[in-house]
């Protein structure tokens, strides 16, 4: 993703470690890092090229303190706490802290230094990781007893104040790579679900866009290129937490979601009361999914809309859209050019008519693009 000239570097940004390797163009003007991702979206997507629209984005002022969902690394290191990044040296396996990371929220920031300032030491609480999904806040401790949380009461009011609603435990004597286990939460403090800035309801795993205004974007272009209505049926791949079947039920389509993720099936029925749903692989699910199709026969037009994980669809799942299900029109949000190039060129039956890419991460290298298809093969 190298443009034309070398660009010129800005000074690195306040709090912002040279050695972090979070964020590669947060030395690049806006300007510079939106021309390289429509740079590399050209290259990535070449056979459609003339489909691509120019990237939106977000203002200056909302490039920087976005981040509110955080998943980090926790360790003692030099006696002390700290709490950050990951990061490989030749000599052993290091957590660069990043506790006034410029593209957190400071709310985030607030809470790192809180939390480095209050642990006891490893040995009476073995916190390996911090995630915090807006509101809510999770501790994952690496041990099956429960450690002391007295300590912690002391805390409330200030996570109150910064507008958290909910801390957790998670106990997880294998966390590693894999994070959470099933079993063994324990809320701890307040609410057990918050509310997103766009009225969705999500619990202490729950996904939600860091910049709300794109993917809302994002989802009203989708939905007037599918244009559903009261004789359409959507299935919805990757469905998550109910935000795109919101949208089919206000059209009042019938829709189908399909997820893995039992607290995001949860958050869906909440957010999006009416729709079906499913929870599992889309691969697994797809005898369940044929079923509610012909169950819906009465619904002449079919539609679409998916948002896989940056792996893309499963192979099975892509020859069912474009050999079974057939539907007139598809959306895809996609997290990655790579498997939606190679997902494009599986849905041999369908032309992209537009792909709108969205700077949903500014100062990284990522981009997301959604693809708008038509049907082309009766």
């Amino acid at each position: 993703m190298n443009p034309a000239s070398p660009a010129k570097e800005l000074p690195l940004p306040p709090g912002c470690p040279p050695a972090c390797p979070g964020c590669p163009h947060r030395q690049l003007t806006a300007a510079t890092s939106q021309q390289q991702k429509s740079t590399w979206l050209e290259q990535q997507l070449a056979p459609w090229q003339q489909a691509l629209q120019p990237l939106q984005a977000v203002e200056a002022s909302r490039r920087w303190g976005y981040r509110d969902r955080v998943t980090l690394a926790c360790r003692w290191q030099e006696d002390q706490w700290q709490i950050g990044m990951h990061l490989k040296t030749a000599f052993r396996d290091e957590i660069l802290p990043i506790h006034n990371c410029p593209l957190h929220t400071p709310r985030t920031n607030h809470l790192m230094q809180l939390l480095v300032e209050h642990l006891p030491p490893p040995e009476d609480f073995p916190l390996t990781w911090l995630v915090q999904a807006g509101h809510q806040i999770t501790l994952v401790v690496k041990d099956r007893q429960l450690p002391a949380t007295q300590w912690l009461e002391n805390l409330y009011p200030q996570l109150a104040a910064w507008g958290y609603e909910g801390l957790w435990l998670h106990l997880n004597p294998s966390t590693g790579k894999k994070i959470f286990a099933k079993k063994h939460w324990q809320q701890l403090w307040g609410q057990t679900r918050s509310r997103d800035s766009l009225g969705l309801s999500y619990g202490p795993c729950g996904f939600q866009q860091l910049l709300p205004e794109l993917y809302q974007q994002a989802l009203q272009t989708a939905a007037r290129f599918l244009a559903p209505d009261p004789a359409s049926q959507v299935v919805d791949l990757y469905s998550g937490g109910g935000a795109s079947l919101q949208l089919w039920l206000a059209a009042q389509a019938s829709c189908l979601g399909v997820e893995l993720g039992g607290e995001a099936v949860e958050s869906a029925a909440i957010n999006a009361p009416g729709a079906s749903l499913l929870r599992g692989g889309c691969r697994e699910r797809l005898p369940q999914i044929h079923d509610w199709v012909q169950a819906e026969a009465d619904k002449p037009q079919r539609l679409l809309y998916t948002n896989p994980p940056r792996t893309g669809m499963e192979e099975e799942v892509t020859r069912w859209i474009n050999d079974d299900y057939q539907p007139e029109r598809l959306a895809y949000l996609s997290c990655s050019a790579g498997t939606l190039k190679r997902d494009l060129l599986a849905l041999s039956n369908y032309q992209p008519l537009a792909l709108h890419p969205f700077d949903f991460f500014p100062q990284t290298k990522h981009v997301e693009t959604l693809a708008l298809l038509q049907r082309v093969n009766p």
